[in-house]
């Protein structure tokens, strides 16, 4: 009966799509001025049938990183199924990459997608050496 129990309650979650993510990393570089926390560990909440991430947003300053902000995200379709958090814009102004899981925002990376080229073969034969 308890494996019933288990397994329903399990099957339950996939079904209506929630994720495992129930904490993530905060940070806010602007607390003072939202008069918030600086730094600790979110707590995620959301309706029971939407998908809760982790955020992380970020500036790059000349080679120097700067976190902007992280903590919790919900349910975003671009987040969805990612362990890791990356951001794969290119060059964007402010960096942001979400994911799922306990805490996964900890750790956060850039990889930007390369832009596919393709180039024609153009075949010029020419007739009179055919």
């Amino acid at each position: 009966m308890l494996l019933t129990v288990v397994c329903c309650s399990y099957l339950e979650g996939a079904i209506l799509g929630r994720s495992e993510t129930q904490e993530c990393i905060y940070y806010n570089a602007n607390w003072e001025k939202d008069k918030t926390n600086r730094s600790g560990i979110e707590p995620c909440y959301g309706d029971k049938d939407k998908r809760r991430h982790c955020f992380a947003t970020w500036k790059n300053i000349s080679g120097s990183i700067e976190i902007v902000k992280q903590g919790c995200w919900l349910d975003d379709i671009n987040c969805y199924d990612r362990n890791d958090c990356i951001e794969k814009k290119d060059s964007p102004e402010v960096f942001f990459c979400c994911c799922e899981g306990n805490m996964c925002n900890e750790r956060f990376f850039y990889f930007p997608e390369m832009e596919v080229t393709q180039r024609k073969l153009v075949l010029h034969i020419d007739k009179e050496t055919v």
